[in-house]
């Protein structure tokens, strides 16, 4: 498989994912006052089926590839739940150390929004960024670290012929 049939599955699997997670955060699952995913139904059921549709895109994608059935079922069942799971521990850890950093600071008005509730919580905008930036960096791990081995495996079986 060549250079640009890899960079065309790349993109075949990963704009759609950025699609659906830019319509997730519109319907609901980052609420901006309470910082907290999920504050309505459409919400809670599109961050709990994120898993389910990324592993279907990545299947998906994974049919061109000489990879057996079971190995196809676990990379797509597993890999989308790693993924989510490391990028909002990530992202609950940086805005936690951000926060104690920041207390009381005059960088707090422009990440916190004050007026929310009478209570200090963080912005819609704030979340977002930084998701989207942790989510797309897993995203490109994942994608270089399937290219590289792909091409080790290519040279390997070259040079056993």
């Amino acid at each position: 498989m060549n250079k640009d049939r890899i960079e065309q599955n790349k993109r075949r699997l990963f704009l759609p994912l950025a699609l659906l997670y830019l319509f997730w955060i519109e319907s609901g699952v980052i609420d901006p006052c309470s910082a907290t995913p999920g504050y309505d139904d459409s919400g809670v059921i599109a961050w709990v089926s994120f898993p389910f549709v990324a592993g279907m895109l990545l299947y998906w994608c994974l049919h061109e590839y000489n990879i057996t059935s079971t190995a196809k079922y676990l990379i797509s069942a597993l890999l989308p739940t790693i993924i989510l799971s490391v990028s909002a521990l990530t992202v609950t850890y940086f805005l936690y150390r951000m926060e104690i950093e920041l207390r009381d600071t005059e960088m707090w008005n422009f990440i916190y929004d004050a007026g929310c509730y009478q209570d200090a919580e963080p912005q819609k905008l704030l979340w977002f960024t930084a998701i989207s930036i942790v989510f797309y960096l897993f995203m490109n791990l994942f994608f270089h670290t399937i290219s590289y081995l792909y091409k080790q495996n290519t040279r390997l079986w070259n040079n056993k012929q």
